[in-house]
Formats: C-alpha cells, structure tokens, sequence
C-alpha cells in the first residue's frame, strides 16, 4: 500500500476515533461503538480505536469483548499510554475476578461446614 493511501487511512481512522470519543463522552455508548469500529475498518492497528472501543464494550456490559479490546491494544501499540492504560483495567479485571473467585471457595466452605 502506497504511503500516501495509509496516511489517508489513519486520518479517517483518527476522525472515526474523535467521533467515538464525543460519543463516549456524551454517553452515547452503541453510537461510540459503530464510531470505533469504523475507526477501526480503517486501520485494523490501530491500538488506541481498540483502546476506547474495549471502554465502551465495557460500559455496554460486554465485558468479553471489552478485555479482548485491551488486550489488542497491548499487542498492537505495547508502549504507547493506551496500552498501559489497558493494562490498568486488564489487571482491575484480574483482580475483580480474584475476589470474586475468594468469595466462591470461601461461601461453598462456608455451606459444607454447616452440612457437617
């Protein structure tokens, strides 16, 4: 692809990007999300679209698709700020899971015991 083309693309990625992030802004979540994809049809690299589409996926309660997101933006751009942010809420979601799964062992022990 010749040079010229690919910066024409990643300029209308980035105004799918801005877009997206008006819309997310003004918590308009599955306007943001056809934003970020188009961002993304774009530039399929671009690890900053991945970066808010996985923000937006998560406040769509689409918590799968929102840590596949993250995780994308660590592979595609790993030094860049939005990787690291994404790393922030890959390891909030470990974390949460974590407890989440403490809770479980602690509430099934808790139930045996009783039986006893």
């Amino acid at each position: 692809m010749p040079q010229e083309e690919r910066a024409e693309q990643r300029h209308d990625a980035h105004k799918w990007l801005e877009a997206g992030r008006r819309a997310y802004n003004a918590k308009e979540y599955a306007k943001a999300e056809v934003c970020f994809r188009k961002a993304l049809a774009e530039d399929p690299a671009y690890g900053r679209a991945h970066y808010y589409l996985g923000n937006t996926l998560y406040k769509l309660k689409r918590q799968g698709e929102a840590l596949e997101s993250w995780q994308k933006t660590v592979l595609l751009d790993p030094k860049s700020d939005s990787a690291e942010k994404a790393r922030q809420k890959l390891d909030m979601i470990d974390e949460q899971q974590a407890r989440l799964n403490s809770r479980l062992v602690q509430n099934f022990q808790e139930r045996n015991i009783r039986r006893d």
